[in-house]
């Protein structure tokens, strides 16, 4: 168990984690374990543990697009923030 979650902060971790890792995966054609670590090796992913509750409402699909962009701008930055700044 990472930091000291609750239950239902854990669950909600541990499936934006596995969900992402998937994502990552079957994106860049890298094993799981590669995957994994990249996402635990990012900025995206200490967003995510700094307080899980405040995402509650976002799907694993927010986690992947930040560390996406996290990969592509050197931080996690949502796609549709990107939108409207023009970049993207």
């Amino acid at each position: 168990m990472l930091k000291n979650f609750d239950k239902e902060n854990q669950e909600y971790v541990d499936y934006v984690i596995e969900d992402v890792t998937q994502a990552i995966a079957k994106k860049y054609n890298l094993n799981l374990t590669t995957a994994h670590d990249s996402f635990l090796h990012s900025q995206t992913y200490q967003l995510l543990i700094k307080n899980p509750k405040l995402y509650w409402h976002d799907s694993s699909d927010y986690f992947y697009d930040l560390w996406q962009n996290e990969q592509k701008y050197g931080h996690p930055i949502p796609s549709f923030l990107l939108e409207l700044e023009g970049k993207i």
